[in-house]
């Protein structure tokens, strides 16, 4: 009975050990694996805010360009409604029309930055974790961004080449950004087809600066979203 009582005795500590193991064991699997949770979701988070503060600064150098954009294409809009109101209303030549002649052959390049919006779409969208704020950017970079390449590819086309062809046999010595003024300023104000191009490509001018004004817009606004996301993860 004694021998019965004692291997009773050390059976039930060595269950009690095992289980104490077991329990250590489990334990120690749950917390490494609450570390791996942690450091991955810290990962994927300091991912987030590098990207978005990469976002942050592509945005604001495109809200530069986009600037300059704006103001060239107003510039070019109201050289050529000027010209072809002088040609319509038979007005007098003053010297001032030079610099309107030159205006009127400006065009524009954006040159947006796409680098980091590349890197989150390869990385996955999901990386930026506000709903609202990856829409916005989805937005932006595929749809306000490719509709101004469109027609910046549209206002640099044939319609622009030909305007330009007009250009160099309607004015003297013509050199782009320069002064010039016509050959024979009296027969150029007679120039229907001449006038017609200049308000066609006025106009198109005219709606490519709204149409840049439209993405300055969206882009402060994608700017402030981006910030306020920032403050909220990163808490500076």
């Amino acid at each position: 009975m004694r021998r019965t009582q004692i291997t009773k005795e050390n059976v039930s500590k060595y269950l009690l050990y095992a289980i104490g193991e077991i329990s250590l064991i489990v334990i120690g699997i749950l917390i490494a694996f609450s570390i791996d949770n942690w450091k991955e979701k810290q990962e994927r988070k300091d991912q987030e805010i590098k990207i978005l503060k990469e976002l942050h600064s592509a945005l604001i150098s495109d809200s530069m360009d986009i600037t300059e954009n704006i103001a060239t294409q107003l510039k070019v809009r109201d050289a050529c409604y000027h010209l072809a109101d002088v040609c319509e209303n038979d007005l007098p030549w003053n010297d001032s029309l030079k610099e309107d002649f030159k205006n009127s052959c400006f065009n524009t390049i954006f040159n947006h930055s796409i680098g980091a919006y590349t890197t989150l779409k390869s990385k996955g969208l999901d990386l930026v974790t506000n709903d609202s704020l990856r829409h916005s950017i989805n937005v932006y970079y595929d749809q306000r961004i490719g509709f101004n390449l469109e027609l910046q590819n549209f206002s640099i086309g044939n319609q622009y080449a030909q305007f330009m062809d007009i250009q160099r046999e309607k004015l003297k010595n013509f050199k782009l950004y320069m002064p010039a003024e016509p050959w024979d300023f009296e027969s150029l104000k007679k120039d229907r087809q001449y006038r017609s191009e200049l308000t066609l490509i006025g106009s198109m001018r005219g709606f490519q600066g709204n149409a840049f004004r439209l993405l300055l817009k969206h882009n402060k606004g994608l700017v402030n979203q981006i910030d306020e996301e920032l403050k909220t993860i990163d808490g500076k």
